[in-house]
């Protein structure tokens, strides 16, 4: 009887290993099926956007665009489009071509008809665009559904013949916003879509 006894004590304490062994297994498979899942459906591409300085770190944040970065796409854009070597009334029609991915649909038409009325006066006409001031946060205002206004402050340097005629600081309020069109012409995902209001002389 005492070995039946033992018997039956080591073949319920077999039978708890199994079970525990058995439902640990199972846990350990669910957790493998689920981080399986988890790695299947993360997104193929990651975007991190660094802050300009970086002598203290920086955090950096996945998908997002930052206010540094908004205002790098429109000062560079901006000096694209307006700066002329040899003679605006041909370039800057060229640059709005050159450059169209980075200008919304309905604001390039505009673009377009602002250098016909003034081909004229921008004709044999030299222009350099360069920055004004600092970069601050201050200068980029975010309206919500990754659309920002982002004040430019520019020297706009003019010359005829290498005669300066116009030297002027200029605040231009640029509307960007998100524009995922064609990433191969237009990697930013940004692009200028107006002005909000009247640009302003400075200096």
């Amino acid at each position: 009887m005492n070995m039946k006894s033992k018997a039956i004590k080591e073949s319920d304490r077999k039978d708890k290993v199994i079970r525990g062994l058995t439902i640990f297994a199972v846990i350990l498979l669910g957790l493998v099926l689920h981080a399986h899942w988890l790695l299947a459906t993360l997104p193929k591409e990651f975007e991190c956007h660094f802050p300009p300085d970086l002598s203290r770190g920086g955090m950096v944040k996945v998908n997002e665009f930052q206010r540094h970065e908004v205002y790098a796409f429109a000062y560079n854009v901006y000096q694209q489009l307006n700066r002329c070597e040899q003679d605006c009334a041909v370039e800057f029609q060229n640059n709005i071509r050159k450059y169209g991915y980075f200008v919304t649909d309905s604001y390039r038409p505009q673009l377009m008809n602002l250098a016909k009325v003034k081909e004229s006066d921008n004709r044999r006409k030299v222009r350099g665009i360069s920055e004004y001031g600092a970069y601050s946060d201050s200068k980029v205002v975010p309206l919500g559904n990754n659309t920002w206004i982002v004040y430019l402050d520019v020297v706009e340097r003019e010359l005829i013949g290498g005669k300066v005629v116009r030297d002027a600081v200029m605040r231009y309020p640029l509307i960007v916003t998100k524009y995922d069109v064609n990433r191969d012409k237009n990697p930013w995902r940004l692009a200028i879509d107006g002005m909000k209001g009247q640009p302003k002389r400075l200096n």
